[in-house]
């Protein structure tokens, strides 16, 4: 939706229109649940960080400075509200992603060779395990490393579009990003190994 990012858009949701309001959330509502789910996984959670967000949005629209992008600015609302709930449900099984850099033998070449398993996933049976398998390492990520992973592979954003949600730079996205790939990687490697 074009106009939902438009100043005279941004205006009507200043003035409190309804239905700018409700456009507003026919247009995001289903994209912000999508990414609380990649990032929390519970229905119930990704349904209260949909409705926090949208109550955060029309009580503080009037902050909203126009240089930046609207759905930048509701997303960088909803990854608060997912970083939020999960600081609540403090985890203690994030893995540290520095063990699965990949290690160099001083010629430049891995010092374990890596495996080439995506034949393997053919077959239906294994893509839903596959699924399953990586769902469940992604939610062994860090934060850090979860949400630029999930905006960009699993929503679809831009590295650029990351980096404006995030406010980070692109640098340090597309590192962050590298590093939980490497991860996932060694994972399923891990796996399908075994």
């Amino acid at each position: 939706m074009s106009q939902v990012s438009d100043s005279n858009f941004v205006e009507r949701l200043k003035e409190k229109d309804a239905s700018a309001m409700d456009e507003l959330v026919d247009a995001y509502g289903g994209k912000i649940y999508n990414l609380a789910m990649g990032m929390l996984k519970k229905e119930h959670d990704a349904e209260d960080i949909v409705q926090d967000t949208f109550l955060q949005v029309f009580e503080k629209i009037h902050t909203f400075r126009e240089e930046a992008a609207l759905p930048s600015w509701i997303y960088r609302i909803a990854i608060n509200f997912c970083y939020m709930k999960l600081r609540k449900g403090k985890r203690d099984d994030y893995v540290s992603i520095e063990d699965y850099m990949p290690k160099f033998e001083k010629s430049g070449m891995h010092e374990t060779p890596v495996n080439d398993w995506s034949g393997m996933v053919e077959d239906r049976m294994l893509r839903k395990e596959m699924g399953g398998i990586i769902s469940e390492n992604i939610d062994k990520l860090s934060e850090k490393y979860k949400t630029v992973l999930v905006l960009r592979d699993v929503q679809g954003f831009s590295t650029e579009e990351v980096a404006d949600i995030t406010g980070m730079t692109v640098a340090a996205v597309k590192s962050r990003l590298h590093r939980a790939r490497l991860f996932l990687r060694d994972r399923l490697s891990s796996y399908y190994k075994g």
